[in-house]
């Protein structure tokens, strides 16, 4: 069963998820959510909220498995990459919009400890790894591009990405401008990263 709605004010919700990192079902969890991470993602943003809550609290770090996992910044970053990786502009629905603001979150979280450019270059380093440079970064240039159209526009939309994150909705806004900043130099734009934006409409090949 895939967990999604997990408050993020509740510590003692954690409980529920508390497994061994050794234990064969704390690994079987792990499997399903990434198996599964358009459906899995609401989770996955619980448990990267939790962290930034609770993330100079360390005996709750060492007591709870998750948080442990996400702690490490890899794992985060794995995290972020197959967040953008599973969708893009052309595919977007009620339903899998949310996994582009989990990336969100990740990222103003991110940018709000300095790490902002740190992730954008582990992006970059992983479209090389995977023979793809240039492709994920520009999704999501073009996936914020629509965040922007859309929830600029949407009072109540606007309204539960703060309620539902305990971020403000001008920090949203705020970051996804300076994501989406022109200047080449700005080690936080995404701009910075890639020599050229794409359509991924069109085949990438033919770019």
């Amino acid at each position: 069963m895939i967990v999604g709605d997990v408050d993020t004010k509740e510590l003692e919700t954690l409980d529920l998820l508390h497994y061994s990192p050794v234990d064969v079902n704390f690994q079987t969890f792990m499997t399903q959510i990434n198996s599964s991470l358009a459906d899995s993602n609401m989770l996955v943003r619980c448990i990267i909220l939790s962290l930034d809550r609770f993330v100079s609290v360390v005996e709750v770090l060492s007591e709870c498995s998750l948080l442990s996992y996400m702690a490490r910044v890899e794992n985060r970053q794995a995290f972020l990459f197959r967040l953008v990786n599973v969708i893009n502009v052309q595919i977007l629905t009620q339903e899998n919009v949310s996994c582009l603001n989990t990336s969100l979150v990740v990222l103003m979280l991110a940018r709000r400890r300095d790490k902002l450019a740190f992730c954008l270059n582990a992006l970059r380093e992983e479209e090389y790894a995977e023979k793809y440079p240039g492709c994920l970064l520009n999704n999501l240039h073009n996936l914020l591009r629509f965040w922007q159209r859309h929830y600029l526009n949407q009072d109540k939309d606007s309204t539960c990405l703060e309620n539902s994150s305990c971020i403000s909705f001008t920090y949203w806004k705020e970051t996804v401008s300076v994501l989406l900043d022109s200047d080449p130099t700005s080690l936080c734009a995404i701009a910075s990263y890639i020599e050229a934006y794409m359509d991924l409409g069109r085949d990438f090949l033919e770019v």
